[in-house]
């Protein structure tokens, strides 16, 4: 148990959460760089409009996602963290909570677009896509699973080979003359054959499947889940309104400028998510091992992501322009002072995910819960009245007021009850690391007239020497790194 727990152990769990972090990065980073050629060919290919007219119905088909999955992924993440073991019967009664669900979804999403009054081909892409919704509520079933088992560089496996094949057929689809059908066949299909994939990984290294049921066991497990999934679905809604009510307030040339910026947000968020995803079974099992051991991964989570996002926002802030303009040329140059803005969301979005994965973690999830709920219709309203007066740019406003709000509304619960902090050391913290990014942004502002290719690694090199110069990093910090990437080697 971690009240044991030698520096040895310690070490192992560090790099088990580095590999799981890093191979989830090399994954989900993949797919929106993927993307972003895949996204230039279809903005060539089928105009800004087709952007679109994709986009929004893959907005959509994210939000009924959540419905279809019903919050199972992360409930069965920390319980199979918490508890080990019994695999099969978790996954079984898993996928028979998840399954009506997703049906209903599917119902759901076709009804609504029909409701919409989307025009005929927007609408039958998104019925097609909303097949692809079964196959989402067994993935969230198995990911759980493999989650809380800390195999996640499984997941990342899957979804490099997932997103490899979605954009290559998608390509020679386009280079071929097809349309937005046809890049919708290829999602669902490979959404299927990923269930595939989970499904024989698990059977081989887990547990057999058992065909016992047990409709008690069946019952509770929905009940447990209820209050993850209607987080689930706060938080899809939160994320996905803007498009939602840009496509519907504006125009679609509108929602592809919006996206096209969104897009390297997106990639930023990569890095935030696949380190508390990684992160969330390890603070669930400390928490049930030891109190002080899950405070302490809290808090050195929140130095990791604060020192790494800081120079990401300043990165994509200062360099809009140049990025911009060299992946989608003059054409989407309107796109530049929404990723100049938009970017500077991503430093409360990572502290907001460290908080509500302890909250979660420490079976706090029904303020999580209420956090989200709050949170969403601000973000609604904020949404609303911001893109009618506003347009695009007006989303980008909404995102960040709305960001800042649900970091506000965490902090009460979570500094009173579930996490302590010893104010100076994380004043000092603070202060060391914005030190470093003002020296970052001054020698980008002096030095402009250097090409950005040479400007971005001299300006990052700044900062890092200006973190060592300030003594951001601990003794500790510089052993246990070393001890972590001397096992990586």
């Amino acid at each position: 148990m971690l009240k044991h727990c030698t520096p040895k152990c310690l070490m192992s769990t560090s790099h088990r959460l580095f590999k799981n972090t890093a191979t989830l990065i090399i994954a989900n980073g993949l797919q929106p760089v993927l993307s972003f050629y895949l996204v230039v060919t279809i903005t060539r290919a089928l105009g800004i409009e087709g952007l679109g007219a994709y986009s929004t119905i893959f907005n959509y088909q994210a939000i009924f996602q959540i419905l279809a999955g019903f919050g199972l992924k992360n409930l069965l993440t920390r319980d199979l963290a918490q508890k080990p073991g019994d695999t099969g019967r978790y996954l079984l009664h898993g996928a028979l909570v998840a399954l009506p669900f997703s049906i209903l979804s599917v119902a759901s999403m076709i009804a609504l677009m029909a409701l919409l009054g989307y025009e005929e081909s927007v609408f039958w892409a998104s019925v097609i896509l909303s097949l692809s919704l079964i196959a989402a509520a067994l993935i969230d079933v198995c990911e759980g699973i493999v989650s809380g088992a800390e195999r996640l560089d499984f997941i990342g496996y899957t979804a490099i080979i997932e997103n490899l094949l979605r954009v290559v057929i998608s390509l020679v689809c386009l280079w071929q003359g097809f349309g937005l059908l046809a890049l919708v066949w290829t999602f669902v299909v490979l959404r299927f054959a990923r269930v595939l994939l989970y499904l024989f990984f698990i059977f081989r290294h887990f547990a057999p499947l058992r065909f016992t049921l047990d409709w008690t066991f069946a019952k509770n497990l929905a009940r447990h889940a209820r209050v993850f999934a209607a987080t689930m679905a706060c938080v899809t809604i939160y994320w996905k309104v803007d498009v939602s009510l840009l496509s519907k307030f504006g125009s679609m040339e509108d929602v592809g400028i919006y996206t096209a910026a969104y897009r390297f947000f997106m990639l930023s968020m990569v890095l935030v998510d696949s380190f508390v995803n990684s992160l969330f079974p390890m603070i669930s099992n400390y928490f049930q091992a030891s109190g002080e051991a899950f405070e302490r991964a809290c808090k050195k989570s929140l130095q990791i992501l604060l020192i790494v996002t800081v120079p990401v926002t300043l990165a994509f802030s200062l360099f809009a322009e140049p990025i911009i303009l060299l992946i989608y040329k003059a054409k989407l140059a309107a796109a530049i002072p929404v990723l100049r803005w938009l970017i500077w969301a991503l430093m409360p979005y990572a502290i907001s995910q460290i908080f509500a994965y302890a909250l979660v973690a420490s079976n706090n999830q029904r303020y999580d819960f209420f956090v989200n709920v709050a949170s969403m219709v601000a973000n609604i309203i904020l949404n609303w009245f911001f893109i009618q007066r506003f347009g695009y740019m007006g989303a980008v406003y909404a995102a960040l007021i709305a960001i800042c709000l649900y970091l506000i509304l965490q902090l009460p619960y979570v500094l009173t009850r579930v996490l302590h902090f010893n104010w100076k050391t994380v004043a000092s913290s603070t202060v060391k690391v914005f030190g470093a990014a003002v020296a970052m942004a001054a020698f980008a502002t002096l030095f402009q007239s250097i090409n950005f290719w040479g400007l971005l690694p001299l300006s990052i090199l700044v900062y890092l020497t200006a973190l060592f110069a300030l003594r951001t990093f601990s003794q500790s910090d510089m052993a246990l790194v070393q001890r972590i990437f001397g096992k990586a080697v």
